[in-house]
């Protein structure tokens, strides 16, 4: 059925058409002639309609940021064994963008050497740190600050979910029953 209306999402916020009174399709990527990651909120009724959605996406975010404190406090601790977290940089080749990610590393002083770190990639090769010299450290303090790194990144991720948090908290407290928007002709 063809969309005569467009409304917004309860989870994103996005505007979208409404074919048969729900939220198309939003919020995801074509790979490999799929759809990857569709937002949560397509296929319901848009915000103008209900917010019922919104309370479960709250409870939701809530668990997430819950999970990165309890984790950002684990990362804070004291190394025990030779691993840390390392942002990688990943070269994408023609199936994937280049991009960097957060991976556990094994790390060690390079053999034969006495101040070359070196930590196992995400392809399971030894690769040289440039970042650390050893010549003062434990590899237990290396891995301590890899991972002080990693829990420090998580910053952002927790100030993103208490903003989501807050936003759909207000959508909430705002909502009120409101007409949809018709679909401009073409």
């Amino acid at each position: 059925m063809r969309a005569t209306h467009k409304g917004q999402c309860q989870c994103c916020g996005a505007v979208q058409k409404l074919p048969n009174g729900v939220l198309s399709q939003h919020g995801y990527r074509v790979l490999w002639n799929s759809f990857s990651g569709i937002c949560a909120g397509a296929s319901y009724p848009p915000y103008e309609v209900s917010c019922n959605l919104i309370a479960s996406f709250i409870v939701s975010a809530k668990g997430q940021k819950a999970h990165y404190e309890k984790f950002q406090a684990e990362l804070r601790q004291p190394a025990t064994e030779a691993k840390g977290w390392w942002h990688e940089y990943i070269s994408g080749g023609w199936t994937a963008k280049s991009r960097y990610a957060w991976n556990l590393v094994e790390i060690r002083v390079r053999p034969g050497h006495i101040r070359t770190l070196q930590f196992k990639n995400h392809e399971g090769v030894w690769d040289r740190f440039d970042m650390y010299d050893y010549s003062w450290k434990t590899l237990l303090d290396v891995a301590t600050i890899m991972n002080k790194a990693r829990a420090d990144a998580l910053n952002s991720d927790i100030a993103a979910l208490e903003r989501y948090i807050a936003w759909q908290t207000q959508r909430v407290t705002d909502w009120k029953l409101t007409p949809l928007t018709a679909m401009e002709d073409s």
